[in-house]
Order: C-alpha cells, then sequence, then structure tokens
C-alpha cells in the first residue's frame, strides 16, 4: 500500500508554501530560520496553558547557554523534569519555537519542562550542540535544588535533531552517572548515510525532503569526510545501559526508517521501547496541533509514557 499524506496535512503544506515555509535547502541559514518560523506559525495552535515560565542561562565551560524552565500550575514542590531540545535540523528553531510543546508537556505531564537553547551550526557545526546537550543535563542535576526539581527523575525529549540531542544525553548519562529515567524521541535523525527506503520513498513532497536533509547534516558538519557517515558522530549504537524509550515515528518521513531502526536495536540490546508510527503524518507533525488531532494524540500518548516513569522513579 502506497503511504499517503492525509489531506489536512497536504492543505497545511500547501499553505506553507503558499508563505514561502518550504524549499529551505536554497536558502542560507538566517533566511531559512526566518521561513521555518513562518511555517510553524501555520501549524501550531496557541494556547495558554497559564503555565509559570523563568528564563535561566546555564553556566557551561567556555559557554553560555540560554534556556526556559516551564512549572505547570500544579502540583507544587520538588517535581520530576523534561529536558526538551527543539527540533531544526541542527540549523534552526529556538527557544521560542519550542515555546508552546514545552507549555504543552508541563501541563500534559505535571512535570517541569527544560528548554534548552542549545548552540546552532553552521555557527558552531559539530559536536557543539552534542556537547550542550550533554552538558545541559549535568548542569541541571548540580543545581535541582535551586529549581526544585527531582535529580532522580529527570527525562530528555526533543523532535528531530532535538531527538537527536536527547538520545546522545541518554546515552551519555549513563558513563557519567546521571540515572535519566526516559528518553521520548520524535522522529530523530540517527545517521547521516541517508541510505535507508523511506529516504528514497519520501525523498520529495512530503514536507522535510531529502535535499533538505542534505543541507541540514552538511551545516552541521557530518555529511561526507572521513568517518563522518553512520552512528559514529550522529548517534551510537544502543545499549542495555539507556533509559527507557518512547519514540514516535511519521509513515511519511525520509527520517521513518532510521528511527524505527534504532528503536528496534535498542530493544534488542534489552532496552524497554514502547514505538508508535502515525500513518499519513510527515516529519514535523507533533508541532501540527492546528492542523491534525494525531499531534495530540502522540503528545497525550508520550505524556502518559512519562507520567508513568516519573511515578515509577528511577
Amino acid at each position: 500500500m502506497t503511504a499517503r499524506l492525509t489531506p489536512e496535512i497536504v492543505r497545511h503544506l500547501a499553505a506553507c508554501a503558499e508563505a514561502g515555509a518550504l524549499g529551505l535547502a536554497a536558502l542560507q541559514p538566517e533566511a531559512a530560520r526566518a521561513a521555518s518560523a513562518r511555517g510553524q506559525d501555520l501549524g501550531t495552535r496557541r494556547v495558554d496553558r497559564n503555565v509559570e515560565t523563568v528564563d535561566l542561562t546555564l553556566d557551561l565551560p567556555g559557554r553560555a547557554l540560554a534556556a526556559r524552565l516551564y512549572r505547570p500550575p500544579a502540583p507544587a514542590g520538588v517535581l520530576p523534569a523534561l529536558v526538551w531540545y527543539h527540533g531544526g535540523g541542527f540549523v534552526l528553531c529556538d527557544l521560542d519555537s519550542a515555546d508552546q510543546i514545552c507549555s504543552d508537556l508541563a501541563v500534559r505531564t505535571d512535570a517541569l519542562v527544560v528548554s534548552i537553547g542549545y548552540r546552532l551550526a553552521p555557527e558552531h557545526p559539530w559536536p557543539a550542540a552534542h556537547q550542550d546537550a550533554v552538558d545541559s543535563v549535568d548542569w541541571l542535576v548540580r543545581h535541582a535544588g535551586d529549581l526544585s526539581l527531582d535529580a532522580g527523575r529527570i527525562a530528555v525529549a526533543g523532535d528531530s535533531a532535538g531527538a537527536t540531542l536527547a538520545a546522545a544525553a541518554a546515552v551519555a548519562s549513563a558513563s557519567r552517572e546521571l540515572g535519566l529515567v526516559a528518553q521520548v524521541l520524535f522522529y530523530p535523525v540517527v545517521s547521516a548515510s541517508m541510505d535507508s527506503a523511506s529516504y528514497w520513498h519520501f525523498a520529495a513532497g512530503f514536507g522535510l525532503e531529502r535535499d533538505e536533509m542534505e543541507w541540514f547534516l552538511g551545516h552541521y558538519g557530518v555529511l561526507g569526510g572521513a568517518g563522518a557517515v553512520g552512528f559514529d558522530r550522529v548517534l551510537a549504537t544502543p545499549d542495555a545501559s539507556m533509559p527507557p524509550m518512547f519514540l514516535v515515528s511519521c509513515e511519511c518521513d525520509v527520517l521513518r526508517d532510521e528511527g524505527e531502526g534504532y528503536a528496534a536495536l535498542a530493544a534488542d540490546a534489552g532496552v524497554e521501547v514502547v514505538a508508535a508510527r502515525y500513518l499519513g503524518m510527515p516529519h514535523g507533525f507533533v508541532q501540527m496541533t492546528a492542523v491534525t488531532p494525531q499531534a495530540d494524540a502522540a503528545l497525550d500518548a508520550a505524556s502518559r509514557f512519562l507520567r508513568d516513569v516519573f511515578a515509577r522513579g528511577r
């Protein structure tokens, strides 16, 4: 059966094309960032969640990162935390672009959400974002008392490139003995090889296109060159030390096969894995809450998973 986008997604992508929010590979990074923001404005439902937000500065070795903390309206006291890394191919987006989804997740999970403003390429190529992802978790553990955050119940999550960074932080947490309790990965970038069947089936006309992935990975510095492809730079092969995983994939996404393959490898290694493919959906759909009910369905499913692991604790 041939995979097809749902009608509401087709209409949304047409609106994005009319607004100049597609075809990013033809643009310079700053222009692409502006175009991406226009597309997100068309797709995300804006709702006031009555969530308290506090802007933070993470002082890390040799640099400072902006971050934003979201505290749900209830309950009070020391809460579990979800560390969120926004998507954007390591090049696009920022704390503001992730604002609505972080607010939503704080309410859905009754947890603190901390959104990380990691460094972007091409200004900061590989491994800058990966280092920021790992070091930001360290910082939060050290400052847990100041933030009323339970250091024994921290999970990581993200979408697209942000899911990659969440997975990298999950891998690193074991060696640093940080004891993360979960990782939630919405359609991660797993490899720079770009050789899966889904890369060819959905190369053009489904939102995220193959030439855009070449553009993203090239700007981040993991496309081409000695040792630049496969698991060694983008993500390590999963092993049993990783925390439980919730992975969302999209039927009509160039990244579908590598994400599902990553979840299968993790399960084979003994990691607790819940994986769900959303039919008729393109890359990026969880941000399309104004477009498709499947966005809310995926966020609800991920939030139930997180509430469960937070209740279990470390």
